[in-house]
Parts: C-alpha cells; structure tokens; sequence
C-alpha cells in the first residue's frame, strides 16, 4: 500500500496473437482498483478458494487467478494449462477435491469438458461447491454455457453461478461482470447494419454484465468519434481507475489506444477494438473491429460463420474452426479453415466440404 500508485507495478504482454506483442504497464493504482472491485462483486473472503489452469502469463491467469487470491487472503490451487487441454477432467476433478468456490476460464474450456469428459470420470465429480464461474477472453456462447451446465448438472454444477464478463490487459482485467448469465436474441440482419433490435429467433449474444465501480463504456462510432444510443453497435471505449498507462516504449501505438477523444473532446479514452452495443446498463459484446468480413457490402461477425460452419456436417470439431477475410483479385472473399474428427468414421473430404 506504500507504493506510489502511479508507479508500474508490471509489464503484461498482449496481443501477440493479433499484432507483435505490446508490453501494457499497469501501475498499482490499476492494480488495487480491480482487484477491490473483483473481490468486492465476487464476495471473495479467506475461506474463499480458487482454482486456476489459466496461464499465468496472460492477464486473467496472472491477476485473477493468483494475484486476486493474494489480495482476498485466498487459498489457490495452480494446474499447468498443458494438463488441463491434454485432460480436462483434472480441473473438474482439482474442484471436487479442494472444495473449489471460484474458478475462471475463456468459454472454449466449456465445450472441451462437454466432449472429453467421459461417463465415468464425470461420476467422481462434486461440483456443488463452485460459486462463482467467470467466463471471458473470448466470444461466450450461450449454447457452451447450456451445454456444460446440462452435463455436469448431476454432479452438483448449478447454472446461476455462470458469470460472464468482458475485460482485457490493457484495463488491468475484469471491466463488465455479471451475477449470473442472461443473453439478448437480437436480429441478425440488423446487426449487420449496426443495430442491436430484438427478435426472438435471432442470434443469441450473450449479456457481460454492467461495468465495475468507477469504469464508463461508451458506445463509439469510430468514423465520427460520437456516442451511439442505446441498441447502437459501435467500437466499445473504456476509462476510469482500472485502465492502464499505456504501451511499454510504444508511443505511437499509445496515444492511438489509450489517448482517444471523442467529438465533444471527452477524453481521453481506451479503444477496445472490441465491438457492442448497450441495453440498459448491460454490455454486450458481439466481435473485434479488426475480424470484421465485409462481404457485397454486408458486415458479417466472424463467430456467425463459424456457428453456422460448426453445424455444417457432424465431423467437424466443434471450437476448432476459423473463419477470415482474404483478397483475391482486388475482392475481398471468405477464408475458412475447419477441423475434422478422423476418429468418429466414415471420413469423406469431399462430403465435408459439400456440406460446407
């Protein structure tokens, strides 16, 4: 508590996914204010107890699970990632076994669990103790959320401790948290010209709650800089306590990120990159600006297809698919790379990519 506040208390690397990786400094003041706000909204005490398989070089492994349990006085158990994606059961079984109350993870550790737990690894689970299960770092689906809460209903998993929320390096962690999951079906068609309108039969996007104390999202317009009215998708930009200083010897990128104005000149702003929309005090979050395919002048979010091409033929691995834009001949057209499940029989590579 004796530091300066506005002193880096660590470098979190980020994006090297998408970009060459970019050193994000989070000072302490960014440190204490999330982590409070995280503690204060999941009731965490001493007795609380966390278990973690998140990498602990990534941003939700680091300060979720190890650096929030030493501010609540909590106990954690840590699983290397590599075990838990060679065998999913072990985290379900580290939460049977230490009576784990709180336990994150990106939604992809959903469906995993769903296909790789067996019959009878799945009878020596006891999941009742689970409290609180934030879902993040990645689009969250309510069909996962369905999914995993059904199979592992027996055994004690209840749905209402589901809470997904929305957060990145670059505001410390956790921006939108949820009490328990809820989702809006908004109309597809809509959305690809921004609009976030209610239909009952359309996508279902899931909701990441309301922003932590003290932390403002807008809604932005990134062409005109302005902010957009409930139900408008627009480029999500976030300020308060919990957004870092910025990029590690990166200014340009910097001022770019972290020093965003809006017409008014309210500012400055964090741009997520992320795009959404608001209803009410939720947000909801439906893709990233820079994943964006425009097809003939139609926005599609790369998520759809991949929903849609996931359910193209039963020999696609569910999760294992990407969909992207490529240029041929001054056009942009669809790119898309999807597994295959050799193992369930009857493989025929032309009756797959028929059916696609």
């Amino acid at each position: 508590q004796g530091r300066d506040p506005d002193a880096v208390a660590f470098l979190q690397y980020t994006s090297g996914s998408t970009s060459s990786p970019k050193g994000v400094m989070v000072a302490h003041a960014n440190l204490r204010h999330n982590s409070r706000e995280m503690s204060r909204v999941g009731r965490f005490t001493p007795d609380s107890v966390f278990v973690s398989w998140l990498p602990s070089y990534h941003d939700m492994g680091l300060v979720g699970g190890i650096l929030q349990p030493v501010w609540s006085g909590s106990r954690t158990v840590l699983l290397s990632p590599l075990d838990f994606l060679k065998r999913p059961y072990l985290w379900l079984r580290a939460i049977t076994r230490h009576r784990g109350t709180t336990s994150a993870f990106p939604n992809f550790a959903l469906d995993l669990c769903v296909r790789k737990v067996s019959d009878e690894e799945r009878s020596t689970l006891e999941l009742s103790s689970w409290e609180n299960a934030p879902n993040g770092g990645e689009p969250i689906r309510w069909e996962s959320l369905e999914r995993f809460t059904e199979r592992f209903r027996s055994h004690g998993f209840r749905a209402e401790v589901h809470r997904p929320g929305w957060g990145m390096a670059e505001a410390t962690l956790m921006i939108t948290t949820s009490e328990t999951a809820t989702a809006a079906r908004v109309s597809v068609e809509a959305l690809r010209a921004g609009r976030a309108l209610l239909d009952p039969s359309g996508r279902t996007i899931v909701c990441c709650g309301t922003p932590l104390p003290e932390m403002d999202v807008a809604v932005v317009d990134p062409a005109t800089r302005e902010r957009l009215e409930q139900g408008g998708v627009g480029e999500l930009w976030v300020r308060g306590p919990s957004v870092a200083r910025g990029y590690f010897e990166r200014e340009v990128e910097t001022e770019s990120a972290f020093g965003a104005h809006l017409a008014t000149g309210e500012g400055p702003w964090l741009r997520t990159g992320d795009l959404g929309f608001r209803l009410g005090d939720d947000v909801h979050v439906c893709g990233r600006s820079k994943d964006l395919v425009i097809l003939r002048g139609a926005n599609h979010h790369p998520q759809d297809l991949e929903r849609t091409l996931e359910e193209a033929h039963r020999l696609i691995r569910p999760g294992c698919v990407a969909v992207f834009a490529i240029e041929d001949q001054g056009e942009e057209r669809l790119g898309l790379v999807a597994e295959v499940d050799r193992g369930a029989g009857g493989f025929d590579p032309d009756e797959v990519v028929r059916a696609i």
